[in-house]
Order: C-alpha cells, then sequence, then structure tokens
C-alpha cells in the first residue's frame, strides 16, 4: 500500500525486518511479498535479493532475541513454581 517508486526499498524492508523478526523464513517472507511487488511492478528478483540480504544481515540479532525470550520464560517459569 502506498508504495511509489521512490520509497519500495524502504517499504519492503520494514516489513522484510519485522517479518523476520517474528521468525518467518527467507522463503516465506519472500512469498508473501511476491504479490505485493509485483503490483508495484517491483521486480521479483530485486525483492528475493532485498529478502536474502536482509534476512542474512539480521539473522544473527533474530536469533540472540529469541534465545533471550526462551531464557527469560524459563526463568520465569522457575520462579514461578
Amino acid at each position: 500500500k502506498n508504495l511509489s517508486e521512490g520509497n519500495r526499498h524502504q517499504g519492503f524492508a520494514k516489513v522484510i525486518g519485522k517479518l523476520n523478526s517474528s521468525g518467518f523464513s527467507v522463503e516465506d517472507i519472500f512469498s508473501i511479498l511476491s504479490p505485493h511487488a509485483e503490483s508495484v511492478n517491483f521486480s521479483l528478483e530485486e525483492l528475493k535479493d532485498q529478502v536474502t540480504r536482509m534476512c542474512d544481515i539480521y539473522s544473527d540479532q533474530v536469533k540472540i532475541f529469541s534465545t533471550s525470550i526462551k531464557s527469560t520464560a524459563s526463568e520465569l517459569d522457575k520462579f514461578l513454581e
């Protein structure tokens, strides 16, 4: 929505980041966003590159965040016992 030629990269980047941090795979993110990219004439090859690049760059941060949440949940469960 509202993805004009000048802000498509930024718009997709926000959504890619959100989906990546929520644990979606590169393939899932690409599948979800492909119809939207096509509707605004954004190259699917360019989308795939952007998704892959962003997921690679931020994969360590997602793993750290996920591990931190699991650790905190485990500690909370022990505390509540």
